[in-house]
């Protein structure tokens, strides 16, 4: 989708429907929804039908599509820089975003955090949710919440999946599934 973005590629607008493809959301579960499993591990479809596999399918998707997607189509110079953003923004889902904090925490300059953001909500992986601000004074600032699209997604980036969820993730799990709902 970059790619063709910046090569002018006419998309069809006005002309097809936009459909994305999301993680299962709860309408169309049904019966079959799991409200702690789906915080702990997330709503994809292979983790939902799999659950005994869960953490191989999550850390599987983490290294193949986020990592390897990302380095065949050359979106970053250097990928391991990447991969340490990845790590602090999966431990940060759901959170409020203070990109020098960030920097700080991955070892990558403040101007790439906002590439490395760019490049999640190009490739649909996370969305940013603007704070509500009510008659705004400069100093009142708040930053917006960065959440993944699947919780789950964002554990493996985290790389906690060997670790018992505990109950602060499972509050930013909760917002994250509601975000998703919302968005679905």
């Amino acid at each position: 989708a970059r790619k063709l973005r910046r090569g002018g590629v006419n998309l069809l607008a006005g002309r097809a429907l936009m459909l994305n493809m999301e993680s299962l959301s709860f309408g169309e579960m049904g019966s079959q929804f799991d409200f702690e499993f789906s915080l702990e591990w997330g709503l994809l479809p292979f983790v939902q039908n799999d659950r005994k596999n869960a953490a191989g399918i999550l850390s599987a998707y983490v290294n193949t599509y986020l990592k390897e997607e990302i380095r065949e189509e050359g979106i970053v110079r250097s990928l391991p820089p990447f991969v340490r953003f990845l790590s602090v923004a999966g431990l940060l889902n759901g959170q409020a975003v203070n990109a020098q904090n960030i920097a700080s925490e991955a070892a990558v300059p403040r101007s790439s955090v906002d590439v490395y953001f760019s490049i999640l909500l190009d490739t649909l992986i996370g969305h940013f949710l603007p704070a509500y601000q009510p008659r705004l004074k400069v100093r009142e600032r708040t930053h917006p919440k960065f959440y993944w699209f699947d919780a789950g997604v964002a554990r493996a980036s985290a790389g906690l999946l060997g670790d018992p969820a505990d109950r602060s993730w499972k509050g930013f799990a909760l917002e994250t599934l509601v975000f998703h709902e919302l968005r679905v």
